[in-house]
């Protein structure tokens, strides 16, 4: 699977970027087209290692949780991290889930389009937060799972 970080403008005309994942060019270009986004450019990406992914999504989810534990909605929780993040990668992510979630697509479908390698497990109780309305509770299920993870690896 390749990485392609994207331009484009949405149905409304704002101009937006981001990084997918896809085989190829033209699957990159179909999934953009799918999102209603008009492309203006696309390249192939660096990749970034898996680690470095998982790391930054374990970060993004502990954010998540922080922000949504205090009654933010999660598109506006999605917003400051984004103000918050340096890393030109992680931007180019995050601003995919903002994409995202601004042309209603699920956060469970987009987590799972921007880092693919996720598990199953992670998609399932966003999904579940979704749609038993408890966001908040899921993201810090996930962030307590993931904290454990990472004591047993030490």
């Amino acid at each position: 699977m390749a990485y392609f970080r994207w331009h484009g403008l949405t149905s409304d005309g704002q101009e937006t970027s981001g990084l997918i994942s896809a085989p190829n060019n033209e699957a990159a270009q179909m999934a953009l087209m799918y999102r209603n986004v008009a492309v203006l450019s696309l390249n192939q990406a660096r990749y970034q290692s898996l680690r470095a992914r998982r790391r930054f999504l374990v970060e993004l989810i502990a954010k998540l949780a922080l922000l949504t534990s205090h009654s933010l909605a999660l598109h506006k929780a999605l917003e400051i991290v984004d103000l918050q993040t340096a890393d030109a990668y992680n931007k180019a992510n995050l601003s995919a889930l903002l994409a995202d979630s601004g042309s209603g697509q699920s956060f469970s479908e987009s987590i799972a389009d921007q880092f693919p390698e996720t598990s199953l497990y992670v998609i399932g109780l966003i999904k579940s937060g979704e749609e038993s309305g408890r966001m908040s509770t899921m993201l810090q299920i996930l962030s307590t799972h993931f904290e454990q993870q990472a004591a047993l690896r030490k």
